[in-house]
């Protein structure tokens, strides 16, 4: 499974797991990624999942910036679109996001932040409180 690790100064913070076969980040509360940076465009980037059998974990994850004003920058590159690698980081305004790809459970001690039913709330919920 991948994910999207948000990044605040050198540690990572948050991990969005990446369960469909593509979601947009921005600002706008209808992403599946809402980020609350006001240089980033209300629909930033789209992230798209690709299955192909002979990549890592049976997909590929391709990156696409969706016209955004500031644009979107992959290892400090400008993108319009681009095929992503584990350990890529993101950025988009001041907001830092690392891809990774992992084929077991990792970063466990990291929040799994989710939407709430209530606009612009989120919650974490540990996973050792969801097996109880």
């Amino acid at each position: 499974m991948a994910y999207l690790i948000y990044i605040q100064g050198k540690s990572a913070s948050v991990q969005f797991p990446i369960e469909k076969n593509g979601i947009t980040v921005g600002r706008k509360k209808e992403n599946d990624i809402c980020v609350d940076d006001g240089l980033v465009s209300k629909e930033h980037f789209r992230l798209e999942v690709i299955e192909n059998d002979e990549a890592h974990d049976g997909c590929e994850y391709f990156i696409e910036d969706l016209a955004s004003t500031n644009f979107t920058f992959v290892n400090d590159r400008k993108i319009t679109r681009k095929k992503l690698r584990h350990n890529d980081e993101i950025r988009i305004g001041v907001t830092r996001l690392r891809f990774v790809e992992f084929e077991g459970e990792g970063y466990e001690s990291t929040a799994i932040i989710k939407k709430s039913w209530i606009p612009g709330v989120y919650y974490t919920k540990d996973k050792k409180s969801e097996s109880k």
